[in-house]
């Protein structure tokens, strides 16, 4: 991926935040500290890595609207969806 790619993944993000608990600071906070941990482990796809951390909270809005859904599912199913052209 590159720079741009990277950009578009931000800007999707950004778009589903609704939360305040889970917004753009902690993101980069997750981020921050998975980075942190990936300098002490070998073979790392840090592509990978860093669209995971930009985007495992993504389901989050669809959980608020119906709790008995699991964020993570919705969320998966929102960065297939969204990461497939990409």
């Amino acid at each position: 991926m590159d720079i741009t790619d990277f950009q578009l993944i931000e800007e999707y993000m950004l778009e589903c935040m609704q939360d305040s608990a889970h917004d753009k600071e902690h993101i980069y906070r997750v981020l921050y500290v998975a980075l942190d941990i990936a300098e002490q482990e070998r073979h790392v796809d840090y592509d990978l890595l860093i669209a995971a951390c930009l985007l495992h909270d993504i389901g989050r809005q669809e959980q608020f609207e119906n709790p008995s859904l699991c964020h993570a599912v919705a969320g998966a199913e929102k960065a297939r969806t969204f990461l497939t052209p990409v």
